[in-house]
Formats: C-alpha cells, structure tokens, sequence
C-alpha cells in the first residue's frame, strides 16, 4: 500500500505512514493507483473538484423570463392602442379645423375656386347661389378684411363638426364665427357658417 500524502510505500497493516505521519488511506484506497511523489492532498483535492449542487435558480430564471416577455408584450398592445387612439382623435379633431383654416383663407385670399371646392353640395351656397354669384357676393365682398383668425373650439359627432373661430377683422373689430362641417365620402367640406 502507498501513503495518501506522500506517496511512499507502507505495510499494508500501518494506520499511519511511517515516512511522514499520514493517516493511512480507507479500504477503498488500499486498491487504487498510488499517488505520485511530491503530490499533496491540497493538489489531489485541486485535481478532482467535487460536483456542484444543482440550483433551482434556472427555473427561477425562466419564470422571470416568462414575466418580462408577458409584461414587454402588454406594454407593446398599449404603445400601439394609444398611438392607433390619438391618431384618431387628432385626425377626427384636426380634418375639421385644417378645412375650416384653409377656407377662411382662401375667401381673405379672394381665390373663390379654392374656397368653392371646400364647400359641401349641400350647403347654402352651393345651392342657392351660382359660382359667379359665390365669387361676387361672398368671396369679393370678404377678401383682404382678415387680419387672424384662431379656431378655438372644435365638436365632432359622427360626420358633423362644429368649429368656433375668432376672427379679427382689419378695422380691430372681433367676431366669433361658428362652421358647421359634414363629412362626405371621407371628406370635410363647410355646410354653414353664421355670426356667433
């Protein structure tokens, strides 16, 4: 039999090594393959590393996982329900004013095409005047007399807006004018105006 420690032969009946003290090897080792020379224990442990215990901490892991990939794709429905929510209210809110802007200018502008082709065929003066007649008693009469003018309320229900809109007229005066709005075929045009 060989020492554990220092890996001189011993008497196979020795309980310790007679060489350096060590306590001789269990049973188990009396077979095995002896230590080389100049091994020490430290080394021998170094060489043969015990197994490491198995950690719940995968499981754990995939949980966590689990959660954040439920958790990213909840924040994700909710980016994309609030823009898809926003866009609509602004595009519901912002068509109306943008139409009722460009029609007001277009008559302080004098162009009456322009201001003729933001009119709903329903409206008042599609229908109870002529393009020429339009031209002569509303667009010439109105253009060059605005200096502002600020939509500042807007209502829409289903295919009806309302757009208030101060206006300032060159001479200082101030009027609140309300725009009644239809939407055709995906389209605002002005149905009526009046003097608020």
């Amino acid at each position: 039999m060989y020492c554990p420690d220092c890996g001189k032969e011993m008497p196979d009946d020795s309980i310790f090594c007679p060489n350096c003290g060590a306590t001789a090897a269990p049973e188990s080792a009396v077979n095995a393959k002896p230590t080389p020379p100049g091994t020490s224990t430290a080394q021998r442990v170094r060489q043969t590393p015990p197994p490491l215990p198995v950690s719940p901490a995968p499981d754990r892991r995939k949980k966590l996982i689990k959660v954040l990939v439920a958790l990213g794709i909840i924040f994700i429905v909710v980016v994309v329900a609030a823009v898809i929510l926003l866009t609509l209210f602004i595009g519901t809110v912002k068509a109306p004013v943008d139409v009722t802007n460009k029609y007001i200018e277009a008559v302080n502008m004098g162009n009456a095409t322009e201001a003729w082709g933001f009119l709903h065929p329903a409206s008042r003066f599609k229908t109870g005047y002529s393009f020429d007649q339009y031209t002569e008693q509303v667009v010439n009469r109105s253009s060059g007399f605005l200096t502002k003018w600020n939509a500042h309320h807007v209502t829409v229900s289903n295919s009806n807006a309302l757009v208030e809109v101060y206006i300032t007229f060159k001479n200082a005066k101030k009027e609140t004018i309300e725009f009644a709005l239809k939407k055709t075929n995906g389209k605002w045009l002005i149905y009526d105006y009046a003097y608020k």
